[in-house]
């Protein structure tokens, strides 16, 4: 394991190396700021309202916007004289528009969007891991509006992903509801599933994982099905799953309340959330919590459950902060608590009941992103994400009311830790009709798990990856109605 450690280590290092010469070659070819930018609100055309949280991008470079609380935005530090802005938002008609610094006035443009009976215009990342509209991504990538979880009453990951074609929830357990997703019928292990793109939701953690993140944190989620990227390795063989947790947009408050029945038994969640963001849209803090609690459900009456009992606490936030123009360093926290049980004689202690599955969950998570526009055709991205897990399990039950199978029976108690580390870096550079992506990954992830009672099925390991992979994204014409995204990872596993 040392061995393979200082490898990790020395390519980590010498791509680091390469990675800072690459940055130093596009800071000597680029121009010196020239100052210009484009500055405007935007509007709804029916209302005149200020529309807030718009995607702004300039088309053919790295540099958008989404528009403040009062509908205003401001691009700066371009190049040139003539530029195609690209305007959309959910639920208005995507606009373009070409502005020349010659002939238009780019310090106040007022831009209307008109409303559209049909969704358009929103922002993917996943399949390409850079911003594109929905209607112009290059790969394939199927999106759950949070609008849409709302209306349908979804609470957490589990629920939404189900609204999905293609995409498959299944309750693999009746006593201890273990939940696995399938993308195109593959198992759930050949499926990644993101939290903003950054792998931190482990094998172990996805066991019970889909019903942990509540509503009140998911923004958007997008789904790539096949191995469609060269981005995120080998654990998305049968597609990716990126949930976007919420952004601050607006100032605001909201409390929600979802409960329904089966037979008597309840299923109740709570949520509140509040966000706070400045007039000039440079600071946003967003927090929220969840409490969930469902009654166990036995639908045939034979006195073992098919629902078991569930209780689940979530708090957490989001936050950024843009220190200068073109920057932005994000934040995130949260903490879940879970509680599971299923089987029989619930009224009973565990190691009493004749079959008991009981689960107790313990997650904190985060990340820390720094993200900086050098100019319109560079940026690069710098981030860690981390989770830790500990969970302590019991399977089993009594066999028989004897003194020998009760201390039996408490051998059926279990624990498991596993946290996980993942950091990177990575490069967004455009030239011409080209949009190339490189960068590095360094995942280390730690498991410690002895559910269960014979310790021959122990484990106690460490799992480390580096991963470097570039990706060329490129129009075959001016209008980029044909592209191609070809990319190419490597990756170099402990195991």
């Amino acid at each position: 394991m040392k061995t393979i450690n200082a490898r990790l280590y020395s390519i980590l290092q010498q791509s680091i190396y390469i990675f800072l010469f690459f940055t130093a070659l596009v800071f000597a070819s680029q121009n010196p700021p020239s100052g210009k930018f484009i500055k405007g609100i935007v509007l709804d055309r029916s209302t005149k309202e200020p529309l807030v949280g718009v995607n702004v991008f300039i088309k053919n470079t790295n540099l958008g916007v989404a528009t403040g609380r009062n509908g205003n935005f401001l691009i700066e530090n371009l190049h040139g004289d003539e530029f195609e802005l690209q305007v959309s938002m959910i639920g208005y008609k995507s606009e373009e528009f070409r502005l020349n610094f010659q002939r238009d006035d780019t310090s106040n443009i007022t831009i209307e969007l008109k409303p559209a009976m049909v969704e358009m215009g929103a922002v993917v990342v996943t399949g390409t891991n850079s911003n594109h509209l929905y209607e112009d991504v290059p790969v394939k990538t199927e999106i759950i509006p949070g609008k849409l979880i709302q209306q349908q009453s979804a609470c957490n990951l589990a629920q939404a992903l189900g609204l999905q074609t293609g995409v498959m929830v299944e309750n693999d357990c009746n006593n201890c509801n273990f939940m696995q997703v399938r993308i195109l019928g593959f198992d759930g292990k050949y499926s990644q599933i993101l939290i903003d793109g950054d792998p931190v939701i482990s094998s172990l953690g996805g066991v019970y994982g889909l019903e942990h993140y509540p509503e009140e944190m998911i923004e958007q989620i997008e789904i790539v099905k096949g191995g469609g990227s060269a981005l995120y390795g080998a654990g998305a063989v049968a597609g990716t799953i990126n949930f976007m947790t919420r952004r601050p947009a607006f100032n605001g408050t909201k409390l929600s309340y979802t409960g329904n029945s089966a037979d008597g038994a309840y299923d109740q969640q709570v949520g509140a959330m509040a966000e706070v963001i400045s007039d000039d849209n440079n600071i946003g803090f967003y927090v929220y919590g969840s409490t969930r609690n469902r009654d166990a459900y036995d639908r045939n009456g034979d006195g073992f459950t098919e629902l078991g009992i569930l209780k689940n606490e979530t708090i957490g936030f989001n936050g950024f902060i843009k220190p200068f123009s073109n920057s932005e360093l994000q934040l995130s926290f949260h903490r879940i608590m879970e509680e599971r049980r299923g089987g029989g004689e619930l009224d009973k202690p565990v190691h009493e009941a004749s079959i008991a599955e009981m689960v107790k969950h313990y997650k904190w998570g985060g990340k820390v992103k720094w993200t900086h526009k050098i100019n319109q055709v560079f940026e690069y991205k710098i981030n860690y994400a981390f989770s830790i897990l500990e969970r302590d399990s019991y399977y089993g039950g009594l066999s028989e009311d004897t003194p020998e199978a009760r201390l039996e029976a408490l051998n059926y108690y279990g624990y498991s830790e596993n946290p996980l580390n993942t950091g990177g870096i990575q490069a967004n550079y455009i030239w011409n009709s080209h949009s190339l992506i490189a960068g590095i990954q360094y995942d280390r992830d730690k498991l410690l798990d002895r559910s269960v009672a014979n310790s021959l099925y122990y484990v106690d390991e460490i799992f480390e990856n580096l991963g470097i992979y570039i990706q060329d994204e490129f129009s075959l014409d001016e209008k980029g109605s044909t592209q191609i995204v070809a990319g190419v990872r490597f990756d170099d596993h402990s195991s």
